[in-house]
């Protein structure tokens, strides 16, 4: 479909339920190979956020976040963000939340 002079894509059902597939959340992490600080640098480079956007998240500095980035990429044996999102979508590292993440009144079900 052509819009106001460009192309747009009108995205199918199938993109829509794809995209919205849940998943269980885990605060648990599925392994014990990474720190708990690794762990919170992890959940934001999976939400595409810059080194220095993590660094004002976690209160550190972006050098740190390199560095956490740098041992993630040794440990897991990869060499990219997009190697990090896929390594995580097969460890089961993209459901799970750093527990202090969530807000104080949250209930979590078991």
């Amino acid at each position: 479909m052509v819009c106001y002079g460009r192309q747009i894509e009108i995205p199918t059902l199938l993109y829509y339920i794809n995209r919205f597939n849940r998943k269980i959340i885990q605060i648990d992490a599925p392994n014990d190979l990474f720190t708990k600080r690794e762990l919170e640098v992890i959940f934001w480079a999976q939400q595409r956020l810059t080194s220095k956007e993590i660094a004002k998240r976690l209160n550190i500095s972006h050098q740190t976040v390199e560095g956490h980035l740098k041992a993630i990429y040794k440990k897991a044996d990869i060499h990219s963000i997009f190697q990090l999102i896929e390594y995580c979508e097969h460890t089961g590292l993209d459901s799970y939340i750093p527990a202090d993440f969530i807000r104080k009144g949250v209930q979590l079900v078991n």
